[in-house]
Parts: structure tokens; sequence; C-alpha cells
């Protein structure tokens, strides 16, 4: 998690040999960011960018 302007923002990561890659969510306004599905999201996005070798 980080912070910006007092507004707490979700943030998930990946890396490998060829690309670092950070995904940040910002959440409702008044409500913590859904860690969970900001992960699972993630996961979706890396499926759908890796290139097979």
């Amino acid at each position: 998690m980080a912070s910006q302007n007092g507004t707490d923002l979700g943030v998930c990561a990946w890396a490998d040999n060829s690309s670092l890659v950070m995904v940040m969510s910002a959440p409702e306004e008044g409500k913590r960011p859904d860690l969970d599905r900001l992960a699972g999201d993630t996961r979706d996005l890396r499926a759908e960018a890796e290139v097979p070798k």
C-alpha cells in the first residue's frame, strides 16, 4: 500500500527477465483499497501480457 496526498493506494507488482510492472488502484472516497481484488486483477493482466518464449 502507498499513500498520496493522504489517500491510500493499492499497489501490486511483478517482474520477470524483461519487464517490471506496477499496478495501482485508488479506492472510492473514504474507503480503503480492495487489495484482494487488485491482486486478482494484476494476475489477470499478467496472464494477458505474458508472451510464451
